[in-house]
């Protein structure tokens, strides 16, 4: 059993022995101290099939972090560590990820980890595409913009005080169009920040598909 795993945690001890553990039960660990660090590792590649991160990463937040993982990485698993707390679990389970309430030991890790990697993971229909600009868009009447796009859905960021609703409407003023989907995942790192959303489009029209080719591939 092997796989690409970035351990993330602020304490050094604790990412110290999650990463030698790992690496004795034959899997290829990389370690981050910190959640810019990690990200930048995020954003820059390569493809990690397993992020498992503390909750609690000194001023941030570990599930911010898988957030960036689903922007970066979609088909990546998650496994988020922290304290007995209902809000945080059902905040990680609807980004896809598992938690697991510590202290966690070396046996439950990797047993978890052999559960996650026994999952069929969905296959992407389409190649995602990054965008390389700053795209502003109206989200179910929420000022955001677009990270990235396919044919069948986009990464989006939302500012307001509200949560999307499921249901979402994506208006694209300067592209003159006006997509309807649904929410997959959201998550917001704190109020002050803006929400983060996958949504799959329920139509892909020919000007959307359109767009989507003349975007390079990140």
């Amino acid at each position: 059993m092997s796989a690409d795993i970035l351990v993330v945690s602020a304490d050094p001890h604790v990412l110290a022995d999650r990463v030698t553990s790992l690496r004795r039960a034959g899997f290829s660990a990389r370690a981050s101290s910190s959640f810019p660090d990690a990200r930048r590792m995020l954003e820059d590649g390569p493809a990690p099939e397993i992020l498992v991160t503390d909750v609690r990463l000194g001023p941030y937040n570990g599930l911010h972090l898988v957030a960036v993982a689903r922007v970066e990485f979609p088909r990546a698993f998650a496994i988020v560590i922290g304290g007995v707390d209902q809000v945080l679990e059902v905040e990680a389970t609807g980004l896809g990820a598992r938690y697991l309430s510590g202290p966690v030991t070396s046996q439950t890790l990797h047993a978890t980890i052999a559960e996650v990697m026994a999952v069929e993971r969905p296959r992407r229909r389409w190649p995602r595409k990054r965008l390389p600009m700053e795209v502003p868009a109206v989200v179910s009447g929420l000022p955001g913009r677009l990270l990235d796009v396919s044919y069948g859905g986009a990464c989006i960021e939302v500012f307001g005080a509200t949560m999307p609703s499921e249901a979402v409407d994506i208006l694209i003023p300067e592209l003159g169009m006006d997509l309807q989907g649904m929410r997959v995942w959201a998550h917001r790192a704190d109020p002050l920040q803006p929400v983060s959303c996958g949504v799959a489009l329920s139509t892909a029209d020919q000007r959307w598909q359109r767009y989507v080719d003349g975007v390079a591939a990140a």
